[in-house]
């Protein structure tokens, strides 16, 4: 392994590794380390996309939970929604921990705080609490932008566009006959 000190993907399958024998302290620490070292150099490795990245961060992220560390796992999914490859898993992810814990208005302001409260993001979170059928939800969602951003136009704007963009998609899947 010294040999190739600087090949992040081994380390993050060493920590795969030790995260399926139960050795948990060992899989964390090799997984800050990857996310410390970065992606391998491509010009002298072939290499997975994400080991000394988002797939570190999110591998953490599961031994987090596993350990009932939810704070620190709710700090690596925060950093997971501003990538554009994990930020709807990461931000459901997110909604359903604060959601279990009955505090949403506490979580649009954590989106606040950490440059996340943005109509994109919002409207994710809306298109999952309607799939799942959690419209009382979704319609706390839609109150917290009218009176959080009720001096931004542009925002209000915005979001009503992607509403009613979402909303017109929802019902024509609605009355479409089931397919044979």
């Amino acid at each position: 392994m010294q040999q190739y000190s600087d090949y992040t993907d081994l380390k993050y399958i060493q920590a795969l590794c030790q995260y399926k024998l139960s050795h948990y302290n060992e899989a964390e620490n090799l997984l800050e380390k990857c996310i410390n070292y970065g992606e391998s150099p491509w010009e002298k490795y072939t290499l997975s996309v994400g080991s000394g990245s988002f797939k570190a961060m999110q591998s953490l992220v599961a031994l987090y939970k596993r350990q009932d560390k939810h704070e620190k796992a709710n700090e690596l999914l925060v950093q997971l929604a501003k990538i554009d490859c994990t930020k709807s898993k990461a931000l459901t992810e997110i909604m359903n921990y604060y959601i279990d814990k009955d505090m949403l208005s506490d979580m649009l302001c954590d989106f606040v705080n950490n440059e996340l409260y943005n109509v994109d993001n919002l409207m994710i979170l809306l298109k999952q609490l309607i799939s799942d059928e959690k419209l009382k939800l979704a319609t706390n969602i839609v109150k917290d932008v009218n009176e959080r951003m009720q001096n931004n136009r542009e925002f209000i704007k915005q979001f009503c566009i992607s509403c009613n963009s979402m909303l017109k998609n929802i019902s024509t899947m609605d009355i479409q006959p089931p397919h044979d």
